[in-house]
């Protein structure tokens, strides 16, 4: 409130050290960051405290965040991914009850990933493995899709494709949803351009490489 009252000019430098950028040491010592006292960890978790507070009394009860593409962390080398999965477990441990970490990534390298650091796993509460999508769950999928953004209704759902073209999808896409749709919508601007008055599966067949996922 101080801040917002009486040091307007400090925001933007408050925001820029909070988003990681840097800012000047006389800044610095204006938020009382210059302390021997202070580690850069617990620099962090205060701000991160803060931020969680502040959505608290904004009338949140809990907060998410979600990081996908974990399965980079199988990338680095065997001292860095320890060192960051250790951040992990620190991070693990002292983080308040009203906030959640969801971690994404493939099944292949979630397993390395936690054989190199195993006490990560035991502090993950809840693990949920998705499946491949089978034909019939890829037609719902672009039955929503495509109702959610249609303007009026029309007798078949799923226009301009046809079901067997959807099976087409899901079958060359090996079911994973991201590709699904992202065919999906290569097709529907293919289908436009030629003036297509269907996509079969023929012309899945014919624009559509197999997926190497």
């Amino acid at each position: 409130k101080l801040l917002l009252e009486e040091k307007p000019a400090l925001l933007n430098e408050i925001w820029k050290f909070i988003s990681g950028q840097r800012v000047s040491k006389e800044v610095q010592k204006k938020l009382g960051l210059t302390k021997p006292s202070l580690s850069s960890r617990d620099i962090n978790l205060s701000i991160f405290r803060s931020v969680i507070n502040l959505f608290r009394r904004a009338g949140y009860r809990a907060l998410f965040l979600l990081l996908d593409e974990v399965e980079n962390l199988a990338n680095l080398s065997p001292k860095t991914r320890f060192i960051v999965l250790d951040e992990f477990r620190n991070f693990f441990d002292t983080i308040p009850s009203s906030f959640g970490l969801i971690l994404a990534c493939v099944p292949r390298d979630w397993q390395q990933i936690m054989t190199t650091y195993p006490a990560l796993q035991s502090r993950i509460k809840h693990i949920i493995e998705l499946k491949y999508m089978e034909p019939e769950e890829a037609f719902e999928l672009v039955k929503a899709y495509i109702s959610s953004a249609r303007t009026k209704e029309i007798q078949n759902p799923i226009y301009p494709f046809t079901k067997e073209a959807i099976f087409e999808i899901c079958k060359t896409k090996k079911g994973i949803v991201r590709y699904i749709v992202e065919t999906c919508h290569h097709l529907l601007k293919e289908g436009a351009k030629q003036n297509y008055a269907e996509i079969n599966a023929n012309f899945v067949s014919k624009f559509i490489k197999p997926s190497e996922a």
